[in-house]
């Protein structure tokens, strides 16, 4: 996978003696030592598959720079299959505004260069606005279709047929409900479910969300999403902290906003302290699309500001309005 191609790329500048041996075998013969180097951390291939997944299911324009678009193949070739517009310039994708209804598809993951797990759960979210019956199918792993009940909360017509396997039917208007987070990709994929969704949602335990997409709500605002982190004690969410998210005037249908085009988010943008005192995000869209180009982070950032600043048993909210 990408990151075990990078591991060994950096240790070889430290001078290590590792390198890939036929049958992808890893050989790794000792040195007395090792010495320092300049390293560029790679963009999160994962991060670049939530954002274009976002783009196109709320049917906005949004340009993701500096990927890698050889790790990107798996994705682009899904986007392609089901009528996803998009162009691949350079180290640039720019997700377009669909020419034509989303088709269903059929999406399985597998051993690499194939989808990750982990790449799979923001696509159910494009099925429910795709025409026919879609497969998602969990080759690797058992039971991680906890997200598709959130998803039926909202109104999809989702139904898991076994531990690997569930299919949803569209195209489906959603609905915002309160809905749970359980890791980091399911939170990304009901983020994206409510910027669909008609109405008000609440997501809890978006502290799994931070972990996986660092300041993904000044990210978002800045492509023209209303989103906010509230207070973990607001006095109008007596339950344990979440987010509420729905359609307003940032992501979602209808016209971008000129103003957020050209808009440069970069990476390693530092957290301010007084973040560790708020509970949930409030983000508020009308259907406009969202607008703009970001930098998509290192997978270094994440780490960073998950040592940083998350506790174990820190609740977090997402407040979404549609």
């Amino acid at each position: 996978e990408p990151h075990i191609h990078e591991l060994i790329l950096f240790l070889q500048k430290l001078g290590a003696d590792i390198k890939w041996a036929a049958g992808l075998r890893i050989e790794i013969n000792g040195v007395e030592r090792l010495r320092g180097a300049r390293h560029r951390i790679n963009p999160d291939e994962l991060e670049v598959s939530g954002f274009a997944t976002l783009a196109a299911a709320t049917r906005s324009e949004i340009a993701l720079r500096d990927v890698e678009p050889e790790y990107l193949d798996a994705v682009l070739l899904q986007f392609s299959k089901m009528g996803v517009h998009f162009e691949l310039r350079d180290r640039t994708v720019q997700v377009l505004k669909p020419s034509r209804p989303y088709q269903s598809f059929r999406v399985q993951s597998g051993l690499y260069p194939k989808l990750g797990s982990d790449h799979l759960p923001p696509f159910a979210v494009l099925a429910t606005q795709a025409t026919g019956t879609s497969l998602i199918h969990e080759w690797l792993y058992e039971n991680r279709f906890r997200y598709v009940a959130e998803l039926q909360k909202m109104g999809a017509d989702c139904k898991i047929l076994d531990p690997h396997r569930a299919t949803i039917t569209g195209p489906t208007p959603l609905t915002g409900r309160e809905i749970t987070s359980f890791d980091i990709r399911s939170g990304m994929t009901l983020i994206t479910a409510a910027l669909v969704a008609e109405g008000q949602s609440v997501i809890a335990n978006v502290e799994h969300i931070d972990r996986g997409y660092e300041k993904i709500d000044e990210r978002l605002r800045a492509l023209g999403a209303d989103i906010r982190r509230v207070n973990q004690e607001s006095p109008a969410s007596p339950r344990p902290p979440s987010a509420r998210l729905g359609r307003g005037r940032g992501l979602g249908r209808g016209r971008a906003r000129s103003s957020h085009h050209g808009h440069h988010l970069h990476p390693r943008q530092r957290q301010h302290p007084e973040n560790l005192a708020l509970g949930f995000f409030a983000v508020h869209s009308d259907h406009r699309h969202l607008l703009g180009v970001f930098s998509c982070l290192p997978k270094s950032g994440h780490s960073l500001v998950r040592s940083r600043i998350f506790t174990p048993h820190e609740h977090r909210k997402f407040l979404v309005v549609a």
